[in-house]
């Protein structure tokens, strides 16, 4: 993604510097710039100095060299003290979110309809889901 974010800020800076007759005005230049940088959502790793009939780009390389050491860690924060809810505990309550999602989308396909306003869908799902969740709890206090 960055390469070719890169690759794509050379050819506007090549396009730009190439017209010389009719040059870009900086609001021109601005609005191409962004839609290069936003395509593959890497603004915060270059730096654009955009002026009339002007555009460079440099790499941001303590932006780049911070996600690099971040790439793959997912912190994951909660509001419970550590001695109630270790490290291990937080991050398989995390994963069983999964399981949650999963059975409320198939209670949803199953079970749910919608009306305008989507009031006969949220009676039946939301509280089903629940229930749902209430039940693999059980399942898993018995297992432990």
């Amino acid at each position: 993604m960055l390469a070719a974010t890169q690759a794509d800020l050379e050819r506007l800076a090549a396009e730009v510097r190439r017209r010389t007759k009719k040059p870009l005005s900086a609001v021109q230049v601005g609005f191409e710039g962004g839609q290069v940088i936003n395509r593959h959502k890497m603004a915060k790793h270059f730096q654009l100095q955009i002026a009339n009939g002007v555009f460079s780009f440099n790499r941001d390389e303590a932006a780049i060299r911070q996600e690099e050491e971040l790439d793959g860690i997912y912190v994951i924060r909660t509001s419970e003290p550590a001695a109630d809810l270790g490290a291990a505990d937080c991050v398989r309550t995390y994963k069983s979110l999964s399981l949650v999602e999963r059975a409320f989308r198939c209670l949803k396909a199953s079970t749910c309809w919608c009306d305008r306003s989507g009031t006969a869908s949220s009676r039946v799902c939301v509280p089903t889901s629940f229930v749902h969740a209430g039940l693999l709890r059980r399942r898993h206090m018995r297992k432990a």
